[in-house]
């Protein structure tokens, strides 16, 4: 019993160091839920999103997306066959 008792705190405390070495990404969320005691009366336009100038330039993008060119660059077509 003693045994096992030792395995499992050197087991949560192994897991305790691995979350710690991960807790610098960690942030904080705050969720605000409620109910209404009458029914909503909200209405939404039915409006497409509005366009984007021409000089408009997107910083997020490029940051996220993944470039596969080098890829799709080595890659050969498919025929019939494959």
């Amino acid at each position: 019993m003693l045994r096992k008792i030792a395995i499992s705190i050197a087991a949560i405390t192994a897991l305790s160091h691995s979350v710690t070495a991960h807790a610098e990404s960690w942030f904080e969320v705050e969720v605000f839920v409620f109910e209404r005691q009458n029914p909503s009366v909200e209405k939404w336009l039915d409006a497409s999103p509005p366009t984007l100038a021409n000089n408009t330039v997107d910083l997020i993008t490029p940051m996220i997306s993944t470039d596969i060119s080098g890829v799709a660059a080595a890659l050969t077509g498919c025929s019939s066959t494959d």
